[in-house]
């Protein structure tokens, strides 16, 4: 326990429940005195209350018995301070005890007024009012019968070294680990990673339950506060996402954030922030770093954080340094960013073959129990489990991840239900068509659902999730009564009249959960994330829905749309792609470049140049060998401009082609080089003004892109230099290839400011151009300082256009 700043902290094991008390009355009324002498009596603690500006004393007498306190008890305490109370008047004696007042007690307490007694917990919750909230994560171990079925987590720690290269641990037991860590005075946070339905929620239900079990046992330990990280990106700040929470939720009442920030920074409490990928859905980095700066309030000295999420939040390695440790590149090196905690990393395992085959039976067991039909006996019980664990084994792969193996096991608890197809493709996405067609045929099934068919009632859930991902920013709970009623306006009406009634009966028959405030709610992410990908597949994009599909192909619905069964259908898609328009994702390319096979057939199938490098770079057919790149270089120059552009945005720094700094050292001035070469390449002399000029599109175009990145051409310590700047660049590729309607959403642009302005020397970059242009490079370089400093003669219009005119940044 850490206490609060009382004089005289005793931390004997017999004083846990007076420090405690002085805590929270510290809470209350400020810092008090804790064992000190007043009329001869040395007293447990002494704090001062403003009673509408006059002062009365409250004197603390703890009682850490093992019983509630008895009348006599109590008298004996009240002969003991009677003096003290009148050598402080007006005072109250505040009695604290374990276990409350036995029977008669209460009546002697009330012929003393200036006597109180509280239990510790009636203290708290008049100071933080979490009782309430402890009492029911001591619950949600339960939830759904996990506890019967539940498989201890197993992790391995992820450690790194100065240059941000990964090492991973052994695999050891999780529980045991954060458990040895809570008991130290370390405040390192905790973060735990781990793919979709790797079991990340179940085990910080796991963790919370245990910690609240020995907070309602012991008042000095930590409270654990369990924060779905989803529903914050719906709140302006911490403050507001925490209120809402608490107050609405879990009837805490007085809840104070700045007293919960100072609770929590003297070490009240056990933070558990589950799913913070769920909250980076449709945001930008910058607009995550800073969601992931509210909850960073909370990790401080005294604090315990743990954080649980899947790793793909991540789009690059740089924001998973940035964001768990701290670390931003610098040149050569990771700067560490003052004041940012730096988390130890977990890396969950999945399940072994034993532990596979426990988890299958204790689920089995628990469904069988729970059915009500009276007909899975022990017998049945064990030929199932040993089938599913047949099927399971065959690909441990899929089921070797918690949420597949208990979705495996929901449908084999049903005895009606045939497991031939899963045999004979046991996929993630035939696991999960299966579960949900088997879902839907049961509703169909019943005579109230007759009139709407299993097809449709499918329909309605991937409609419904399709539009939780687009336009409610990857929810996955909703209030009923914000369904768009064009979502269910294509969908067969049944027996209803009314729209209402409508969306009453396809949300009766749905497979969604609901709880109080009409809240409905998928059970699992990835069962949305599923219907996501199932409705995307059934409707292929038009030319104007490919910027829609790549922010939705993420995470767990990319998972999904990659499953090789999925592939003819994704290769449909490339019918409208080259007609594309907006801010396209590289991973959504490489989608399509998996789905034909590799690049060449995609580039094949949509013969356009302005594709084919960028789908060349990221299919990987197009090497980044630092030792030759020429092929890169010849690729690079016969481009057209807005395919050039494309290309820079992936080979730049923070780009998704970043490559290591071997790399960047040769690569940096051969795109300089690139650069030069096709701008002078285009140009004609003036004899009239000795001047430099380019003329046509293709050629102004070129030299608006290479004057955003080469800004200067002088004279350096060592000779001349070229200086680059990749912020710049990356700008006029983004202008470049905007005149075409797409760009790539690479990052967040402000992450390439990172890198300060690159002298190369001249004859480096020359070296990358071949022998035979280099003298006529050379010989208009001596004419140029800047290649801003070549003129653009348009073709119909014979005036000048200003060299020096400002790209405006997209």
């Amino acid at each position: 326990m850490t206490a609060f700043e009382i004089q005289n902290e005793n931390r004997n094991p017999g004083s846990a429940l007076r420090n405690e008390a002085a805590n929270y009355l510290s809470g209350l009324y400020g810092n008090g005195r804790t064992e000190i002498l007043i009329a001869g009596k040395k007293v447990d603690g002494v704090f001062e209350r403003d009673d509408f500006g006059s002062r009365e004393t409250i004197i603390l007498e703890a009682k850490d018995y093992a019983r509630p306190l008895h009348r006599d008890d109590l008298k004996a305490i009240w002969s003991d301070y009677e003096t003290v109370l009148d050598e402080v008047r007006p005072a109250k004696l505040l009695v604290i005890s374990r276990h409350g007042l036995a029977p008669g007690a209460q009546a002697y307490l009330d012929t003393r007024p200036p006597m109180r007694h509280r239990t510790i917990w009636e203290l708290e919750d008049e100071v933080l009012g979490l009782r309430p909230h402890t009492q029911a994560m001591a619950a949600a171990f339960e939830e759904g019968g996990l506890s019967r079925f539940y498989i201890e987590a197993r992790a391995a720690e992820v450690a790194y070294d100065a240059d941000m290269a990964e090492s991973e641990g052994e695999v050891v037991g999780l529980i045991d680990e954060v458990v040895a860590w809570l008991a130290t005075e370390d405040p390192t946070p905790l973060a735990i990673l781990g793919g979709y339905g790797a079991g990340k929620s179940s085990f910080a239900k796991r963790l919370v339950t245990q910690q609240a079990a020995q907070a309602l046992t012991d008042p000095s330990a930590r409270r654990p506060i369990l924060i779905k990280l989803g529903g914050l990106s719906r709140y302006s700040d911490l403050e507001g996402f925490l209120g809402a929470m608490l107050t609405s939720q879990h009837n805490v009442r007085g809840y104070n954030f700045t007293r919960f920030l100072d609770f929590n920074s003297k070490g009240r409490f056990l933070i558990v922030l589950d799913g913070f990928d769920e909250m980076k859905h449709a945001m930008s980095f910058s607009e995550f770093r800073a969601q992931v700066g509210q909850f960073n309030q909370l990790i401080t000295p005294g604090a315990k954080v743990v954080l649980l999420g899947r790793p793909s939040a991540f789009t690059t390695d740089a924001e998973h340094h940035y964001v768990l440790k701290g670390r931003i590149p610098a040149q050569d090196r990771w700067r560490k960013l003052p004041g940012w905690p730096e988390f130890r990393e977990y890396r969950l395992a999945d399940f072994s073959d034993a532990e596979r085959d426990l988890f299958i039976a204790g689920f089995l067991a628990y469904q069988a129990g729970t059915s009500g039909d009276g007909g899975a006996d022990a017998e049945w019980v064990d030929k199932r489990r040993q089938e599913v664990s047949e099927l399971a084994a065959a690909d441990p792969a899929v089921f070797g991840r918690p949420v597949h193996l208990k979705i495996l096991a929901e449908m084999a608890a049903d005895r009606e239900q045939d497991l031939t197809r899963l045999r004979r493709s046991p996929s993630r996405w035939s696991l999960y068509d299966e579960f949900f067609q088997s879902l839907a045929r049961r509703e169909a099934e019943k005579p109230a659902r007759t009139p709407i068919g299993e097809k449709d009632r499918l329909r309605f859930l991937a409609e419904l999730a399709f539009w939780l991902w687009r336009d409610r920013a990857a929810a996955t709970s909703f209030v009923a009564e914000v369904i768009p009623s064009d979502l269910l306006a294509d969908l067969p009406d049944g027996d209803a009249h009314e729209v209402e009634h409508k969306r009453r009966e396809y949300l009766a028959g749905a497979f969604l959960e609901r709880k109080a405030g009409d809240i409905y709610y998928f059970p699992h992410r990835s069962f949305a994330e599923f219907l996501v990908a199932s409705r995307m597949l059934s409707c292929p994009p038009q030319a104007g829905d490919h910027v829609l599909y790549g922010t939705l192909a993420q995470e767990g619905v990319l998972e999904f749309l990659q499953t090789p069964e999925n592939q003819p259908r994704l290769r449909a898609w490339a019918e409208t792609f080259v007609s594309a328009q907006g801010s396209l994702r590289p991973s959504y390319i490489r989608l399509l470049i998996d789905a034909f096979g590799g690049p060449t057939p995609l580039i094949q199938h949509i013969p356009s140049t302005y594709w084919t490098l960028p789908i060349r770079l990221i299919g990987g057919s197009l090497k980044i060998d630092p030792s030759n790149l020429a092929p890169l270089r010849t690729a690079m120059m016969q481009a057209r401009v807005p395919e050039l552009a494309l290309a820079l945005q992936l080979l730049e720094p923070h780009g998704v082609l970043a490559s290591e700094d071997t790399v960047r050292q040769a690569l940096e001035p051969m795109i300089a080089g690139v650069l030069i070469e096709r701008t002078l390449g285009h140009v004609r002399e003036l004899p009239q003004n000795d001047r430099l000029s380019v003329d046509g599109e293709e050629g102004e175009r070129m030299r608006a892109l290479a004057t955003a990145g080469v800004k200067e051409i002088a004279a350096g310590r060592t000779g001349r230099v070229v200086s680059m700047n990749w912020l710049g660049l990356l700008e006029g590729a983004w202008a470049a290839s905007q005149a075409h309607g797409v760009v790539l959403k690479t990052h967040a642009p402000q992450q390439a400011s990172g890198y300060p302005p690159l002298e190369l020397p001249l004859d480096v970059v020359l070296s990358t151009i071949p022998v035979a242009s280099r003298p006529r490079i050379q010989g208009f370089l001596h004419k140029l300082s800047d290649l801003r400093h070549i003129i653009v003669v348009a073709r119909r219009n014979p005036r000048t256009i200003a060299a020096d005119r400002p790209i405006r940044r997209p």
